[in-house]
């Protein structure tokens, strides 16, 4: 008869330990403590015999319980919709905006609505409450972002987070709200980039284009205009007559220029946006800018995939020569493959970290097609301290063909008879960026 009157303690004493296991792994400590306390509490009152004590553990627990439930019916009826600035530029603010609608009867209170970034996109501030949305309400969130370096990410789903008014039970839902910003790539024009003359901008090409006021060579003076280059104000004159005037140069002849944008994984050194990468993805953006502002037309060839891609854009045609730079990622494949067939009449330019006898080849090449090349050599040198991009090779791998000298490379081009330029990893053209994002949004 003693064991019939103690098996109910027994199987209580069971449940309570299993309940207090479960509850610490919660790892809650406001939950801890509101499920722990009505335990102590009845085994108290089982010892004291207190009637007031079961009536306290019992309250206790009550909360807990509608807590529970307040929370697994917080996020019923939610629907959440994003969208996103884009494209922007690198360095720009992005600014993506999360629409939250309570399509349930009931009020939804205590929604903290969380927007995770990718790694270069830069948050301010990821997660916003919203205090309540009563039935029907649509309530708009916006989080802001810093792009720190070019591509195109795709967003990770927006994550909702309901709770009871006491925090202590919480229901997390994730709404997939496909969305993908692109950062275009800064404009840059390589440093003395106007010592090589009227070859980089496709003069060799039968086919030529006017390109008005934006030679080398002295044309005259003329009074200032709005929208001039403020760099090609003539100072001693404007003090003289007490008025603005500019220096007017003679038209410029723009034709095709074809970029071959050497991407392979093996050479790229750095991490992040200084790169050798973003570096050349850079210059080949501001050449491009540079012959499309002339009228001319731009056909860039980069890896993709192991082959040889072709973008090509004509006077107008920016975004889509910017849309094409954002996507570009280091890539396996041959250096030659990105010389097209048919380059007579342009002018080649060869962006590329290399310095081993692939590159040599590769202009030879262009200029047996009947092409003008032009070689713009990143500086390896300047990158050493850095490491490989991506992939294993960032710990181990090293191209023994590339780490030839950047000077003697550029000599050896010289004397195949193209032009060649060193460039090191130092200073982006901010100025000459704004000035394209602004004919861009004109």
């Amino acid at each position: 008869m003693g064991l019939y009157s103690i098996w109910p303690f027994l199987i209580a004493l069971i449940v309570c330990v299993g309940l207090v296991a479960f509850v610490l792994r919660m790892r809650n400590p406001k939950i801890t403590t509101l499920i722990v306390a009505p335990i102590f509490l009845y085994l108290v009152s089982a010892i004291l015999g207190s009637a007031q004590l079961y009536f306290m553990g019992t309250m206790l627990l009550g909360i807990c319980i509608v807590a529970f439930f307040f929370a697994h019916f917080s996020l019923r009826g939610i629907t959440v919709e994003r969208t996103a600035t884009t494209p922007v530029a690198r360095g720009d603010q992005v600014e993506v905006r999360v629409e939250v609608t309570n399509r349930d009867r009931l009020p939804k209170l205590f929604v903290r609505v969380r927007c995770p970034m990718p790694e270069w996109l830069r948050a301010e501030q990821e997660t916003v409450a919203i205090a309540g949305l009563w039935p029907g309400q649509r309530s708009t969130v916006r989080v802001y972002a810093r792009a720190l370096k070019r591509g195109r990410y795709a967003l990770p789903p927006v994550e909702v987070v309901g709770a009871d008014p006491l925090d202590l039970f919480q229901r997390l839902a994730r709404f997939r709200a496909p969305q993908e910003v692109v950062v275009h790539p800064t404009p840059e024009a390589a440093p003395s980039l106007e010592l090589l003359g009227d070859d980089l901008l496709g003069t060799v090409a039968p086919r030529r284009v006017m390109r008005p006021g934006h030679g080398l060579d002295f044309h005259g003076l003329r009074e200032y205009r709005p929208g001039d280059d403020v760099r090609a104000i003539d100072w001693k004159a404007t003090a003289r007559l007490s008025r603005l005037i500019t220096i007017e140069f003679e038209p410029t002849q723009v034709g095709d220029l074809v970029i071959l944008l050497d991407n392979r994984e093996k050479l790229q050194i750095g991490t992040g946006p200084n790169s050798t990468l973003e570096r050349a993805i850079s210059l080949a953006a501001g050449a491009a800018a540079a012959v499309l502002e002339g009228r001319g037309s731009v056909h860039l060839r980069a890896l993709g995939d192991g082959a040889a891609t072709t973008v090509s854009a004509a006077a107008g045609d920016m975004r889509v020569l910017m849309d094409a730079l954002a996507g570009i990622r280091a890539e396996e494949g041959s250096l030659q493959a990105l010389v097209p067939e048919d380059v007579r009449g342009r002018t080649v330019l060869l962006v590329t970290p290399s310095a081993g006898p692939e590159v040599v080849a590769t202009v030879r090449q262009a200029t047996a097609g009947g092409g003008q090349a032009v070689a713009l050599l990143l500086d390896r040198a300047a990158w050493t301290e850095e490491r490989p991009a991506s992939g294993i090779g960032r710990y181990f791998r090293r191209d023994a063909a590339a780490d030839g000298d950047a000077e003697s490379m550029a000599a050896m081009l010289h004397d195949a008879g193209a032009r060649a330029l060193v460039v090191g990893r130092n200073g982006l053209s901010r100025e000459h960026a704004m000035r394209v994002w602004e004919e861009m949004a004109s």
